[in-house]
């Protein structure tokens, strides 16, 4: 089993990929997540959800084509629970960027991330943000829509 430390470097480790997403090298990722084994990275957000290191560095590729200017700033990190297997991270994130239609993009989410206590691999990534406000509610043509619902709605 590794130490607190180690652990904690690890997963530094991994969000530096997203900290440094436009000039990471991509190739060092699959030694920070889990591959060919019973728990095998799985990464889920609003949009997605995939399996295996190929998949999310396609995933990962296709956000550095797509979103010009990005920036993720790591607000906060706490230990959600542990267990003798696995370390629950839940990381508190803002994230800028400018994407086609929309033009800026400013998101402020959080992602659980279950990390092996023994090999130190990220197994589980999976963020959580209101894709509703903050990409759905502002397309043109279904934005005004999905508001007015919202305002019918609520109370």
């Amino acid at each position: 089993m590794k130490h607190e430390a180690e652990l904690e470097q690890e997963l530094q480790a991994y969000l530096d990929f997203f900290v440094h997403i436009g000039e990471q090298d991509l190739s060092a990722l699959p030694a920070l997540v889990a591959q060919h084994t019973s728990t095998d990275f799985r990464f889920i957000d609003p949009f997605n959800s995939l399996q295996g290191q190929e998949a999310f560095c396609k995933l990962l590729d296709k956000t550095r084509r797509d979103v010009r200017s990005p920036s993720f700033e790591i607000l906060a990190i706490t230990t959600l629970n542990e267990t003798d297997s696995e370390r629950n991270w839940v990381i508190k994130w803002r994230f800028r960027g400018k994407v086609p239609v929309l033009e800026t993009m400013d998101v402020t989410g959080f992602s659980e991330i279950l990390q092996d206590r023994h090999t130190g691999l990220i197994h589980s990534h999976h963020d959580y943000w209101d894709a509703s406000v903050h990409f759905y509610g502002r397309l043109p043509l279904i934005g005004p829509v999905l508001r007015w619902i919202a305002n019918k709605a609520s109370v």
